[in-house]
């Protein structure tokens, strides 16, 4: 069962509007490796998928059905997908480390613009629920996401993709979600699937390990997810660095039965409800992961100023 709290406290380590996401009703399942090609030992087979849009809702140009690509067919990524070619490659790493079978269903991506339409989302979806079927019985399913998808449809359009593959493959098989650090968290994406975890690199591969331990071994983390009303300025350096320095610090000093801890900056160019820096820790059990999410989150409230860029004023500007 899920419940949420909220919390108004105000001051340095503290911020208004916290809002917490337990689950500890867990039951998960099993995996399989081959993602663009790469075979493991045939022990555990996973499907592999995407709807991957980073979504500016501010954005005039259009999403078209063409934009989206099957990257699983393609050798190189452009620039404009970095952050999804990052997923994809630590995923396929990882599975390999884990012996695991990945079964590329459509990696389906496109570059950012404006919201998704309808009729766009619906096609994109019944592609990815068809194949996904198409390939059954599988062990698992892992999903690159991007965290900020929204279409005309559903405004988080990142749970519903999730949901739908959940009807697909029914209750028993776990769904392992890989999101990037433009991620905006929300209640909705943490219950429907049975992991999230972030990925900023290649090289982030080693941290997927819980995600497959909870896809082959069958373990059950319990989540908890504070989103903070803080908007980071993405594009900025500083900001950058600093949400790279918390989250260092937080990992190497993580107690032990936590098994993973996600900071996301969210993406400030979607105006939805889930926007926003959250942070997302899966532990053994729930006041751990509890504790660990609030104190992370508390570290970042406490270094806002750090993580927004100060415009120009227009003298300045002109000059």
């Amino acid at each position: 069962m899920v419940a949420r709290r909220d919390d108004s406290r105000m001051g340095d380590r503290a911020y208004p509007g916290a809002g917490f996401c337990y689950d500890p009703a867990r039951r998960d399942a099993t995996l399989d490796s081959t993602a663009t090609g790469q075979k493991g030992t045939g022990e555990v087979r996973l499907a592999f998928g995407s709807i991957w849009h980073v979504t500016n809702t501010f954005s005039p140009v259009v999403t078209t059905r063409g934009d989206f690509v099957d990257v699983a067919v393609h050798t190189a990524f452009p620039p404009s997908l970095r952050d999804c070619a990052a997923v994809v490659r630590a995923v396929t790493a990882a599975a390999r480390d884990h012996g695991a079978d990945l079964v590329p269903i459509p990696l389906n991506a496109a570059p950012s613009s404006g919201p998704v339409p309808a009729d766009v989302y619906r096609d994109l979806l019944e592609d990815l629920t068809a194949r996904i079927r198409g390939v059954l019985p599988v062990d698992g399913v892992v999903l690159a996401l991007s965290g900020a998808l929204v279409t005309e449809l559903e405004e988080d359009g990142d749970a519903g993709v999730v949901e739908r593959i959940r009807d697909a493959v029914g209750p028993k098989i776990p769904i392992g979600v890989v999101v990037s650090p433009l991620a905006n968290l929300s209640p909705r994406l943490v219950r429907a699937a049975s992991m999230v975890v972030g990925v900023e690199s290649e090289a982030d591969a080693v941290r997927l390990s819980s995600l497959f331990d909870t896809l082959v071994a069958h373990h059950a983390f319990i989540p908890a997810l504070v989103q903070m009303p803080l908007l980071v300025t993405t594009a900025s350096a500083g900001p950058a660095s600093t949400v790279r320095e918390l989250t260092q610090v937080a990992r190497h000093d993580t107690p032990q039965g936590v098994v993973d801890i996600v900071l996301a900056t969210g993406f400030p160019f979607a105006d939805t409800a889930r926007t926003g820096a959250s942070v997302l820790v899966y532990a053994l059990d729930e006041r751990l992961a509890t504790r660990v999410a609030r104190s992370l989150a508390d570290d970042v409230w406490a270094r806002r100023d750090g993580l927004v860029a100060s415009p120009l004023n227009v003298e300045v500007a002109v000059h």
